[in-house]
């Protein structure tokens, strides 16, 4: 794991660790349920979040990949929990040059 990579990024986007229970559900401040099927999206790996001002804010997975079927599932799970996403291989800190980095946050409006 590149740490540098890794505080250099947090520092850039103003972001602190956050270091409970990983839950997406955290985004939109809600409590985990702890059913496993909200819990983390599709191809979930080398997980963390973030917080800026004292709150959840970024949800990032670094996975080794993400096929057709796995951007398909992504979608749905961020259009289900009013999610946005981004993919990118920088600043990927966990593997770099190996994984991806998707970055989860909040869409707004949260209403349909």
């Amino acid at each position: 794991m590149n740490e540098d990579c890794m505080r250099t990024w947090a520092k850039r986007e103003g972001l602190a660790l956050y270091r409970g229970d990983t839950c997406i559900q955290k985004l939109w401040s809600r409590k985990c349920d702890h059913t496993g099927n909200d819990c983390l999206p599709p191809r979930a790996d080398h997980v963390s979040m973030w917080k800026r001002f004292g709150k959840v804010d970024v949800f990032v997975s670094q996975p080794y990949g993400m096929s057709w079927r796995i951007l398909l599932e992504t979608i749905e799970f961020c259009d289900k929990h009013k999610l946005q996403f981004s993919i990118d291989t920088w600043p990927a800190w966990h593997n770099p040059g190996s994984v991806l980095m998707v970055m989860y946050k909040r869409r707004y409006p949260m209403s349909e």
